[in-house]
């Protein structure tokens, strides 16, 4: 044997010997993740590191709340999470942040092997108490399996105001609600959450609001370009079922088309980013300059086309007509977590009366120049596709379409909704609502609606299984209607797939009572009796009767296309003033399951497409 092959064999040996040696493991690199504690900071806090499912380790901030911590790093997939709880009389102060995988960690560090995170704070605390309760039934995630289909769809919609709320019970232990010693226990009750928000004063928690939004080390500053593609940014469900989402294309020449429903336009881009990183070697914070991207309009003085309406001013006999235009859109990451990615998108919109200069906001409030501001989760079309069992042949699906022109009367304004389609052979689908042929086509996770009229519905999933109804889980997806004309209009619903066959409903099965998740009513209790009649109103127990006043009268009854319609009527009134309309798509022990379209007078529409509805039913006591 030669002297090559006789090492060759001896370190095979070698390696043979410590891989049956007992206690041997994969080689550890120690990583260290330095970061700070914010809003307020916590001076010589107990720091813990959580690394998937190992023991965690402690250290002790600095006087100023920053800190250095470290694990051994196996650069896998398990996740890192860090507590940072107050002492002395911050000892009510316990706040938290996801991190990321070791891998990332790891492949993220610099040189020395030191990862710098972000603040963690408030808005970390929410946007990981968001993971863990709506997606993970209460299960701390300790590695990327747990949360990797659920990151794109967390509902974070609130996220500013419940950390605004956090903020305000951390100046004192005596702010905090009976019963929970720390901050991160309360944000993990989603009950005591929604109390504690509810009874802090709106417009002080507004102040602080807009207090974090202009605090520009919640922001992430962006290492380069941002993504030059097509980027969907959505904003959450607030349990409505459909709501509004954006989408931006950037373009390397820095223009781009930015859309949400209602219509598009061209825009041109500026990153805004100036000055140093937030985080330099020392940890300090630099500068006080915005970071984001503005879209601005590429011509004229409006992003999308300007929007009409009329209204008749006190003192005024003939209609007025107030013209809104979008004159810019701002597009800022946030520092909550480098696993999950959340935006705050805040348009500017200014309304004028164009033929009436003589108004002013005093005598019509809706004039002037206003910003708004939407927490959203982000996704690329270049993103690692979310897995989830879409449309195949054979199947029907609540699952989006336009109606002519992308409008509807009934569903979603100015975006695509909500039918029952039949997915067909040779990309071949059918609308239950419409009649309408249609064809459809996948790619991957994405799918393509096709009308005849050339208006074509793109649907991109944004989170599998992201919203649950009941004992049902939906998928929510974004969805852009595609006009001849170019225009897109976007938004988003949760679709889920339907029974077959689909449910049909019999008089004798409708009465009882249910709690309604609707665009109407939502939160309230539904009484449907037997004759036809019916009631809704707020209550404090699901089974308690009638209030003596208050809520509204219904009708109802089952329409000859097996839809359940549903009249609202004004207490002691024989005055519709809306309807709904339902059609089964799935029915459970939880309840019933459809495409809800809601009109207003006594005409329904039943004609339209429309938004998932979930009538859940109340057991009996």
């Amino acid at each position: 044997m030669g002297l090559v092959e006789k090492l060759r064999s001896q370190h095979l040996w070698a390696c043979l010997i410590l891989v049956l040696l007992p206690g041997y493991t994969e080689a550890l690199s120690p990583v260290t993740v330095e970061g700070s504690t914010a809003l307020p900071a916590l001076p010589n806090a107990e720091i813990t590191v959580y690394h998937g499912t190992e023991t965690p380790s402690t250290t002790v901030a600095n006087d100023s709340g920053r800190f250095s911590a470290q694990f051994e790093s196996i650069s896998s997939d398990d996740l890192v999470r860090i507590q940072a709880c107050g002492v002395g009389d911050q000892d009510h102060i316990c706040y938290f942040r996801l991190i990321h995988t070791d891998k990332h960690i790891t492949d993220n560090s610099d040189s020395n092997d030191v990862f710098r995170t972000g603040p963690i704070s408030p808005v970390s605390t929410i946007a990981y108490a968001s993971l863990v309760k709506f997606g993970l039934d209460g299960q701390e995630p300790e590695t990327w399996n747990d949360i990797g289909h659920l990151v794109r769809g967390l509902q974070v919609y609130s996220l500013f105001h419940d950390a605004a709320t956090l903020f305000h019970l951390s100046q004192s232990a005596d702010n905090m609600p009976a019963g929970f010693s720390n901050l991160l226990e309360l944000s993990l009750n989603e009950q005591a959450l929604k109390d504690a928000v509810n009874a802090f004063d709106p417009e002080q928690r507004m102040v602080i609001y807009e207090g974090l939004i202009s605090k520009p080390y919640l922001f992430l500053v962006p290492e380069g370009q941002f993504p030059v593609d097509s980027t969907l940014m959505v904003q959450n469900s607030d349990g409505s079922t459909a709501n509004s989402a954006y989408s931006i294309e950037l373009e390397n020449d820095q223009s781009g088309q930015f859309s949400t429903r209602g219509g598009s336009g061209l825009v041109t881009w500026e990153n805004m980013a100036t000055g140093d990183l937030i985080f330099a070697d020392d940890m300090d914070f630099f500068g006080v300059n915005e970071r984001y991207i503005a879209m601005l309009p590429a011509e004229g003085d409006s992003i999308m086309p300007p929007i009409s309406s009329y209204i008749i001013p006190d003192g005024y006999t003939d209609s007025v007509e107030l013209v809104q235009k979008t004159l810019q859109a701002d597009w800022r990451m946030v520092n909550a977590s480098e696993a999950i990615p959340i935006s705050l998108l805040s348009t500017r919109e200014e309304t004028t009366a164009p033929d009436n200069p003589e108004l002013s906001p005093d005598d019509v409030p809706a004039l002037g120049t206003t910003t708004s501001h939407s927490v959203l989760t982000t996704k690329t079309f270049d993103a690692a596709p979310v897995t989830w069992s879409g449309p195949a042949e054979g199947t029907s699906w609540a699952f989006p379409r336009c109606d002519p022109d992308c409008e509807s009367d009934a569903g979603v304004v100015g975006a695509p909704n909500l039918d029952i389609i039949d997915f067909e052979s040779g990309g071949n689908a059918s609308a239950r609502i419409s009649g309408e042929a249609l064809e459809w086509a996948s790619t991957g996770n994405e799918y393509t609606i096709t009308h005849g009229d050339g208006i074509s519905v793109e649907v991109i999933p944004l989170g599998a299984s992201s919203f649950e109804f009941g004992d049902l889980e939906t998928t929510q997806v974004v969805t852009r209607g595609i006009l001849p004309d170019g225009q897109i209009k976007t938004t988003s619903h949760n679709i889920l797939q339907a029974d077959d066959p689909t449910p049909t409903l019999a008089d004798e099965e409708i009465p009882g009572r249910y709690r309604l998740m609707s665009p109407i009513l939502s939160g309230s209790y539904l009484q449907l009796n037997l004759d036809g009649t019916g009631w809704s109103a707020i209550l404090d127990d699901p089974n308690d009767p009638r209030p003596d006043e208050g809520g509204y009268d219904f009708e109802w009854e089952i329409l000859e296309s097996g839809d359940l319609l549903l009249k609202l009527l004004p207490r002691g009134s024989s005055f519709v003033q809306a309807t709904f309309t339902l059609l089964p798509a799935n029915q459970t022990p939880e309840g019933l399951y459809g495409i809800g379209r809601l009109g207003f007078g006594a005409e329904p529409a039943v004609d339209s497409a429309g938004t998932l509805f979930f009538l859940e039913s109340v057991p009996e006591p």
